[in-house]
């Protein structure tokens, strides 16, 4: 494994941290310990990291049943916790000093967690799935009177691309 794909893993790692224990907050229902099924939920993301980010390494068509039934679920897992991240590190730090002055015994916000890691998911959801489809292109040409396109001030690609004849 290369160190680059250790690095992400190591991020992802600490990324789902606050989701197992928002996943772990939830009163289950199987009874089973909370805490287990959100250890799990969060194993099973970390694990399923390495085969999806190994999955695109080939830069290569997939099948669309991987695609729509694995990759992008997880996509939508991977950046809810992702988004869940910050606040539930401001609130790591801010709820024990909130419990101190209220003289309760200081705890982990446990449901900031959850409930940050539950808006993630609808905005993710909502991003992936439903607003990266209402994009819409539209490509306009842009003449500069004056400027050659040969001109060293046009040297990079983007500058070709707006003022080659088409």
């Amino acid at each position: 494994m290369s160190r680059f794909l250790r690095l992400l893993l190591l991020i992802t790692a600490a990324i789902h941290l606050p989701v197992a224990l928002g996943v772990g907050s939830w009163r289950d229902e199987w009874g089973t310990e909370p805490w287990l099924i959100g250890w799990a939920w969060a194993a099973t993301g970390v694990a399923m990291f390495a085969g999806r980010a190994r999955a695109g390494m080939p830069d290569r068509r997939r099948h669309q049943a991987l695609v729509r039934l694995v990759d992008i679920p997880y996509f939508i897992h991977w950046c809810a916790a992702l988004c869940a991240l910050i606040p539930s590190v401001l609130a790591t730090f801010v709820a024990p000093v909130v419990d101190l002055v209220r003289g309760a015994p200081p705890r982990l916000p446990t449901g900031v967690y959850m409930w940050s890691y539950l808006f993630g998911l609808v905005l993710c959801a909502y991003g992936i799935l439903v607003r990266r489809r209402w994009v819409r292109v539209v490509e306009r040409e842009v003449r500069l009177p004056g400027l050659d396109p040969r001109s060293p001030a046009c040297a990079s690609l983007t500058c070709r691309i707006f003022t080659s004849a088409r």
